[in-house]
């Protein structure tokens, strides 16, 4: 239900995978618990898999899991997590000062969450761009 959640983005996904999984456990835990190098390194193409390189990216802010994570969406359609992944990586081509690429990546950000449906998210994703990116 986790994997789904992260996936297609509904909520009901995500109560029923913290019903069946609270979130202190070992279990949770575990499957957060992956390497940004297990995720380089894996041949794999699962949708779990994406969901450990994005999550795994994102915590480490590693652009190649982060890139890695987002084929692999693609692959399944994955476009709540697409849409993650281009924030994401908007935000750390702004912290390595790359002014360019960052509005790109939220530009891809904001049209997928409009596509979407998510008109509040893709707002918030603009205003990040517009005030963060390009106020420099």
């Amino acid at each position: 239900h986790l994997a789904q959640y992260f996936i297609t983005g509904n909520r009901d996904d995500y109560a029923r995978a913290m019903a069946a999984l609270p979130a202190n456990d070992a279990s949770y835990r575990a499957i957060f618990d992956i390497s940004v190098d297990n995720c380089l390194n894996s041949t794999q193409t699962t949708e779990w898999l994406a969901l450990q390189c994005y999550l795994s990216g994102k915590a480490a802010l590693n652009e190649p899991a982060l890139h890695k994570a987002l084929v692999l969406f693609e692959q399944f359609d994955a476009r709540h997590n697409m849409a993650d992944s281009y924030y994401l990586l908007a935000k750390l081509k702004h912290q390595q000062g790359q002014p360019n690429a960052a509005a790109d990546y939220a530009s891809r950000a904001a049209l997928l969450l409009s596509q979407l449906g998510e008109a509040a998210r893709a707002e918030q994703v603009r205003t990040w761009r517009r005030d963060t990116v390009h106020a420099q």
